[in-house]
């Protein structure tokens, strides 16, 4: 069990409210602010502050509201794809650090406390070591980066996680058309090792337009696909 610490989460959708759920499970001492009326007392008081898609007008007023020493901490939630842009709006030099999320729809909160991965990405140690403190005693492989590497695995995670479902659900209409049930295709490719077969067909990462962003004015074919397919 880690240090109990004071952190804020900003965010207004129930991916903030299943963070602050799973960071109070780890023995921290949370204050969830889905909006500007909860934010200042909940901030004012932080170590931490994390933000999971809050609205840019909640942002924006951060900086007056983060005490000295409270660093951000980007969960690479839209429409904070970049970390560097969030701690301009911010609009105070303050410490921040990348640190993209795999919470799974349903699992959110018990994924804080059992990731796959902590990713942490930072322009420097200090800022690195205090947000991986918070995870102290959770066994989970670490991953030291810096912010803009952090930043890309968020949206590559996301991204991958997007052409993933796009195949299966492009299976689906397949076996439709051909008259063949697609849970018995599915039983077929999941013993392949090569295949990762745990899909979920009602979750859709958002994370080709963010990986669109990283990839400038010439992404891969298959990128500039999906951004014509309307899906970024």
């Amino acid at each position: 069990m880690s240090s109990a610490r004071r952190l804020a989460v900003v965010g207004a959708d129930r991916t903030a409210a299943a963070l602050a759920t799973g960071l109070a499970g780890l023995g921290h001492d949370v204050g969830w602010a889905d909006g500007a009326a909860t934010a200042p007392p909940r901030v004012s008081g932080a170590d931490f502050v994390f933000v999971c898609g809050a609205a840019r007008s909640v942002v924006d007023r951060l900086g007056s509201w983060m005490p000295t020493g409270s660093v951000v901490v980007n969960c690479c939630v839209p429409p904070w794809h970049d970390t560097a842009e969030l701690r301009a709006a911010v609009g105070r030099d303050v410490p921040a650090a990348s640190h993209p999320l795999n919470l799974r729809a349903g699992r959110a909160a018990p994924d804080v406390a059992a990731p796959d991965r902590i990713v942490v990405g930072a322009a420097d140690e200090r800022t690195r070591e205090d947000v991986l403190s918070l995870y102290a005693g959770v066994d989970a492989p670490v991953l030291r980066t810096g912010v803009r590497e952090a930043d890309v695995i968020a949206a590559a995670t996301d991204a991958y996680c997007v052409l993933r479902q796009e195949f299966f659900d492009q299976l689906a209409g397949l076996c439709a058309a051909v008259g063949v049930g697609v849970d018995g295709v599915v039983a077929g490719l999941r013993p392949d090792e090569r295949i990762d077969c745990d899909v979920e067909p009602d979750v859709v990462p958002p994370g080709v337009a963010s990986l669109l962003d990283f990839a400038g004015e010439q992404p891969d074919p298959v990128l500039r696909a999906w951004r014509y397919r309307g899906t970024a």
